[in-house]
C-alpha cells in the first residue's frame, strides 16, 4: 500500500519517491514468485491511501510508475478514534473501488484532487479508466 502524506510518501513505513516505489513493486513481484510459485501477483492491484484533498499532481508520479496497472482507493480520510487502551488512534474511511490506467482513455489530469478522482470512479458502473498523463 502506498501511503501519501502531507510531505512524503511511504510503503510499509519506508519513505519512497516514485523510482523507489517502482523498485518496491518489482522486488515484491520477484519475491512472491520465489516464495510461492504460481500464486497470483500481489502487486497486480496497487492500493493508495491518501486524503481526499491531496492534489492529484502529488500522486500522479507514483501512478505513472505502472501506467497499465490496476489501482485501488485504499482510503480517502483518516478519522481520530479514542481507543480505551491506546489513546487516540487513526481510523480510515475505506473505499474499495478500483480504476485502471489506459492510454486510450481521457486524461487523469482533469481531476484536481484524489477525492475528485474518487468521486468520478464511484459514479462509474464498470472499471473506471483514465490516461496516466
Amino acid at each position: 500500500m502506498l501511503a501519501i502524506g502531507a510531505t512524503s510518501a511511504s510503503v510499509d513505513g519506508n519513505t519512497v519517491d516514485p523510482a523507489a516505489f517502482r523498485d518496491h513493486l518489482v522486488i515484491r513481484r520477484a519475491n512472491q514468485a520465489l516464495v510461492i510459485p504460481g500464486r497470483p501477483d500481489p502487486a497486480a492491484v496497487a492500493q493508495v491511501l491518501a486524503p481526499g484533498a491531496t492534489p492529484l499532481s502529488r500522486i500522479l508520479p507514483y501512478l505513472q510508475t505502472r501506467p497499465d496497472g490496476l489501482w485501488m482507493f485504499a482510503s480517502l480520510a483518516v478519522h481520530p478514534h479514542a481507543s480505551r487502551t491506546l489513546g487516540v488512534i487513526p481510523r480510515y474511511q475505506h473505499c474499495a473501488r478500483s480504476f485502471r490506467l489506459s492510454e486510450s482513455a481521457p486524461p487523469i489530469t482533469r481531476y484536481p484532487t484524489w477525492g475528485a478522482l474518487a468521486a468520478a470512479v464511484d459514479q462509474t458502473r464498470g472499471t473506471f479508466e483514465a490516461a496516466p498523463w
